[in-house]
């Protein structure tokens, strides 16, 4: 794991506890016939039964030494106990900080989704938060092997991910909401478009994250993109 001074400097030595922390999963839709085809486990935290919003908890362990691994090692632990309830031709996703891309401590419990028969059903989502250019590409390339399929969350809201986008190639890319909230502007569909051409000849999947409305749903198919996932189609809850 990579990890410039500046970052290391700012990692707070306490550990917040997690074991409050559950998953909720959100449905990830295919626009031609509405069928679910997978879900996103979103990390949520309940506090005398109440749900806490992530702005309140998540910065806060992120920022602690081993934070992002613990809460990377927890959803994958509650993912796993979940893919029994999921039926096969569906899959899970979760979420990756850049920093838990080559981070060892993290291989016992990928090798269990391995033993069990069930890496093909897990996308890993590399959020936007830190550089992907710190990384090098048989960092990516090691995760792909253990037969994952990789998404870039957040695709759109920085410019860093299109270089990231030539040189690691993911499976699937998952455009900002920021992106959809406009996506009945014809400038915003053309950009778009042509990524769509780009991404089907190399065999990557677009997906938009925060549908609300129906009509976004069309302006999407016309702009070239399959999937979506988004309160129109349900918010996050359990399974």
């Amino acid at each position: 794991m990579i990890m410039n001074k500046k970052e290391a400097l700012n990692k707070v030595d306490i550990q917040t506890p997690i074991k409050d922390i559950i998953a909720y999963y959100q449905p990830i839709v295919a626009f031609e016939n509405q069928r679910i085809i997978g879900y996103e486990a979103l990390a949520r935290k309940v506090i005398e039964e109440k749900i806490q919003a992530p702005i309140e908890w998540l910065p806060q362990i992120l920022s602690e030494n081993n934070g992002s691994e613990r809460l990377t090692k927890h959803m994958l632990e509650l993912v796993l106990d979940k893919m029994s309830q999921v039926s096969d031709d569906k899959y899970i996703s979760i979420n990756f900080e850049t920093e838990d891309i080559d981070n060892a401590n993290l291989d016992q419990i990928i090798q269990r989704f391995e033993a069990e028969k069930l890496s093909h059903r897990l996308v890993i989502e590399i959020t936007e938060r830190g550089e992907l250019f710190n990384y090098p590409p048989e960092a990516i390339q090691k995760l792909k092997e253990h037969n994952f399929r990789l998404a870039f969350d957040d695709f759109g809201s920085g410019a860093a991910r299109f270089l990231s986008l030539i040189d690691f190639q993911p499976n699937v890319i998952k455009l900002d909401k920021v992106v959809i909230d406009r996506i009945n502007e014809s400038a915003v569909q053309s950009i778009i478009k042509a990524l769509s051409e780009w991404c089907i000849s190399k065999g990557i999947k677009i997906l938009a994250e925060g549908i609300e409305e129906q009509s976004q749903i069309g302006h999407c198919i016309n702009a070239g993109i399959s999937y979506g996932q988004g309160y129109y189609f349900g918010q996050p809850a359990e399974l």
